[in-house]
């Protein structure tokens, strides 16, 4: 299964592309908008990764023509805008998930192995009793609307996003934390243990447990606890 790298920067894409390789999958770098709209419409990808500063059109425009149009290829944002908003702009116009710059090349590679072993289909996430409108971003367990803050609402999303492994701890800090507070706030703690508190009184069958040394993931406490999308 092939992806597509959709990035303005040739040696960057060029980085990508052997990282890529290196673990067996193949990939084709496009530098435009206009070619990448092109190539998706020849070519069914696996899974493409999207800079969102291509120069003939806004990578989040690109994205939600995308959607609009029902392609429902997985998307990697990479991109060098950081904080809340960015991220959670990029997941509402339809990303799979979101990767800041820098980050470890690794890192990167496994997020596209994750995409490409789970099935996609528009729709948004559901887990167990617990789902995420894919427009909004808003979780419900057993249809009813689950009281969360935004940054609950990021945490829970990405958790869900990754429900087949353990997430590290790092990487969901920089879901909740200030930026300018990173490393220092227990933000994280926090907002799990709300989380956690919520997803129970709302007799949700998925829980939150804790990977010692490795971070959090969600775990069914019923017996609805498939993971599906859609």
């Amino acid at each position: 299964m092939r992806v597509l790298i959709v990035d303005s920067r040739d040696e960057e894409a060029r980085r990508l592309k052997a990282a890529l390789a290196a673990v067996g999958i193949e990939a084709d770098t496009i530098t435009t908008a206009a070619t990448a709209d092109l190539a998706m419409k020849a070519v069914s990808y696996g899974a493409a990764i999207l800079d969102l500063d291509i120069p003939d059109m806004d990578g989040l425009l690109f994205l939600r023509r995308m959607r609009w149009r029902s392609d429902k290829t997985p998307v990697l944002i990479s991109s060098a805008r950081r904080g809340l908003r960015e991220r959670l702009g990029g997941l509402r116009a339809g990303a799979d998930d979101y990767l800041e710059k820098p980050f470890a090349i690794a890192e990167l590679v496994s997020c596209v192995q994750s995409l490409l072993r789970r099935p996609h289909a528009s729709g948004g996430l559901s887990l167990g009793n617990v789902s995420i409108e894919s427009d909004t971003g808003t979780p419900y367990v057993n249809g009813k609307r689950l009281p969360c803050t935004v940054n609950e609402e990021m945490l829970l999303e990405v958790l869900m996003r990754h429900a087949d492994k353990a997430v590290a701890a790092e990487r969901l800090a920089a879901v909740v934390n200030d930026p300018a507070r990173r490393g220092k706030s227990n933000a994280l703690q926090v907002c799990i243990h709300r989380l956690r508190g919520r997803l129970a009184e709302a007799s949700a069958d998925i829980s939150i447990i804790t990977f010692k040394g490795l971070g959090y993931g969600l775990m069914g406490t019923g017996k609805n606890d498939t993971k599906s999308e859609g």
